[in-house]
């Protein structure tokens, strides 16, 4: 579970913001609190909802997510072109470029603290002979300048919340911990250390496990599997057989779609675009001895989605493609006769099923995926999720929205509302609502915020706007 992500200098972002899940002392909806036999005083936000006008920095908060998830699970990004002599490693970071004050000469530095499963198959460093945790929690931090990772610390939490350093990295190389020295792949480690010397451009993390050193495994998989970003990249593992189907037909006819059944049919010969996809998807693969499956839709040359296909690879057979289609009282309607709000569900579908049923314990990022969905249905996604979220469970929702018929006590917690606002120099900040004072539990919240106490609200100028249009 994410705990905390801080950041600084990166896009609209100048100065230090921190995104904190770190539930507050707010009784409300207390039973949807995520616990952690581990850290017994600490409790987590299922979900947080993000606001702001448009172009306040909400989504660039989203990319500094992607950007760090990338980063650890596949290193830099190699430059290729005809200028250059052999390709080289870049780090996309995009400084913040606005404001008066010149960010470019600053690095930019990421902080995330996070609760990853402890396999018992993998290292723990708070395990000992006396004491045996499932879940750790890790704070990593680095800072990047100038295509250079310049600093890099990983560190567990104990009970207390006192962090233990597992390694270091400055400008002289990379120091490992004592605790380092039980472990059975030490002497690796060492070595690593060496050779990371003439490696600036990738985190020692993520170099260990492209070396094959299990060690901080668990950590990195946590951004690798448990951190996850809706987009029109996301594989999704699903099934495709009729059980699935039906269940998936019966659900969308409850959210009053029309629908009464979705079917799959094998093409052989689908868009280029989707046999593009079929070919990344089976490419990213990585355990092929596994049968998974992922939606892609086929979209006209406006960018709207008109067919829907489902995508399997894997599991020692020959990839296959089908056409999902979609029928209302036994009449074929087809995905691209839907609604665009219809299609949407469809193409989320997965995302909701994941986050409805609790299973896979993912974090899910959701940039304004309810754009084309009714407030009513909207409201009904959130409420299914959190009547589900319980001390147990481990799954998270991140969502950006204008929904402003969400903003209520009733459905979500103070602290689970984000305001995101931009001041005149163009720089965003974050504030949760929890943080302003007179938030009492009979507060409409969602009137406050439109009357602008709370920030994060757009400010027109119509007399400009009607001025502009008068010399047209």
């Amino acid at each position: 579970m994410l705990i905390s992500f801080t950041f600084e200098n990166w896009k609209s972002y100048g100065e230090e913001n921190c995104l904190n899940l770190q539930a507050g002392s707010k009784k409300s909806h207390a039973e949807q609190l995520a616990s952690l036999p581990s850290y017994p005083s600490l409790k987590i936000l299922p979900l947080t909802t993000v606001y702001g006008s448009n172009a306040s920095g909400k989504t660039n908060l989203f990319t500094a997510l992607a950007f760090v998830k990338k980063f650890i699970t596949q290193g830099p990004e190699l430059l290729n072109n005809s200028l250059l002599e052999k390709p080289i490693k870049t780090i996309p970071v995009i400084p913040c470029h606005t404001g008066t004050i010149d960010y470019t000469q600053k690095p930019t530095s990421f902080t995330i603290v996070f609760a990853a499963q402890q396999p018992d198959n993998l290292w723990n460093p708070r395990n000992s002979k006396k004491y045996h945790s499932t879940e750790t929690i890790y704070e990593l931090e680095f800072s990047l300048y100038n295509d250079t990772v310049i600093s890099e610390k990983l560190s567990y939490l104990l009970g207390n919340g006192t962090a233990k350093t597992l390694y270091t990295r400055d400008k002289n190389g990379i120091t490992l911990s004592d605790k380092l020295k039980t472990v059975p792949d030490y002497s690796l480690l060492n070595e690593a250390c060496s050779l990371m010397i003439n490696n600036q451009e990738t985190l020692f993390l993520t170099y260990t496990i492209f070396q094959r050193i299990p060690t901080f495994s668990a950590a990195w998989q946590w951004f690798n599997q448990t951190l996850n970003l809706w987009s029109k990249d996301t594989f999704i593992p699903i099934k495709t057989d009729e059980h699935y189907l039906d269940v998936l037909s019966h659900v969308l006819h409850a959210m009053d779609t029309g629908i009464t059944k979705i079917t799959a049919t094998k093409v052989t010969n689908p868009p280029e675009q989707i046999q593009k996809f079929a070919q990344q998807f089976t490419k990213g693969n990585k355990d092929s001895s596994v049968r998974i499956t992922a939606l892609c839709t086929a979209k006209d040359n406006d960018g709207i989605p008109i067919d829907i296909y489902a995508v399997e690879t894997g599991g020692g057979r020959e990839s296959q493609i089908s056409q999902l289609q979609t029928e209302h009282n036994g009449h074929l309607i087809g995905f691209r006769n839907e609604s665009s709000g219809t299609r949407r569900l469809i193409e989320v579908s997965l995302i909701l099923f994941d986050i409805f049923c609790h299973k896979n314990n993912h974090l899910w990022i959701l940039d304004e995926i309810e754009r084309e969905f009714h407030t009513g249905l909207t409201e009904l996604i959130l409420r299914i999720f959190l009547d589900k979220c319980t001390p147990e469970t481990r799954t998270q929702v991140i969502l950006s929205t204008h929904d402003l018929m969400l903003m209520d006590q009733n459905l979500l917690r103070p602290d689970e509302i984000l305001i995101i606002d931009r001041d005149n120099d163009g720089l965003s900040t974050m504030t949760p609502l929890d943080a302003y004072q007179g938030i009492r539990n009979d507060l409409d919240i969602r009137r406050s915020y439109c009357e602008g106490r709370f920030g994060g609200i757009p400010s027109f100028n119509r007399v400009q706007i009607e001025g502009e249009l008068d010399q047209l």
